[in-house]
């Protein structure tokens, strides 16, 4: 299998674009298999994550968009990080709708952020 450049024709071994692809998809896999393998400790640690968040409402909020920008660029389904922003914003601000309305906006932010690193990684990266 050849892969083409724009200059000449390559093997496929020889291209790191190549490399790059094969690299992400083995830590993706291995990431999802460990998460599945230690879910009782991944379930763990999701639920110190959201109580630390409840904690530190400020820099919790950015942490979560940044958790929910991997989780995107990483096609990790966010329903229940989405679901857990809203209960914890809940109880951070004591007002139900404030709260929901706060987390829609962080949840937001952060798979926008996402879905636009997704889109230049699989425009310009991982083509």
């Amino acid at each position: 299998i050849n892969y083409k450049n724009s200059n000449s024709t390559i093997k496929w071994y020889k291209s790191w674009k190549m490399w790059l692809k094969i690299f992400i998809l083995l830590c993706v896999i291995i990431f999802l298999v460990l998460a599945i393998v230690y879910s009782k400790t991944t379930a763990r640690i999701f639920s110190d994550f959201l109580d630390w968040m409840k904690n530190n409402a400020a820099l919790g909020s950015f942490a979560f968009i940044g958790l929910y920008w991997i989780c995107t660029v990483l096609m990790i389904p966010g329903s229940l990080l989405t679901l857990g922003a809203g209960f914890v914003f809940r109880e951070v601000f004591h007002n139900e709708w404030l709260g929901i309305l706060f987390a829609a906006l962080i949840v937001f932010i952060g798979a926008t952020l996402g879905a636009i690193n997704a889109f230049i990684l699989g425009r310009f990266v991982l083509r």
